[in-house]
């Protein structure tokens, strides 16, 4: 599993690159979100809501 998240991360900074490269300004804002959002469903699985 944390080798599928890791695949994840990666894969997402890497359309984040691409994005910036290409004259996106907001290309970081998407992977950042998604982090954050799949952090706080790792807490609530832990917590168990």
């Amino acid at each position: 599993m944390n080798t599928v998240f890791f695949a994840l991360v990666v894969a997402s900074f890497g359309f984040a690159v691409w994005g910036q490269i290409n004259g996106n300004s907001a290309g970081m804002q998407a992977p950042s979100q998604g982090m954050i959002d799949s952090a706080a469903g790792a807490v609530e699985l832990a917590i168990g809501l």
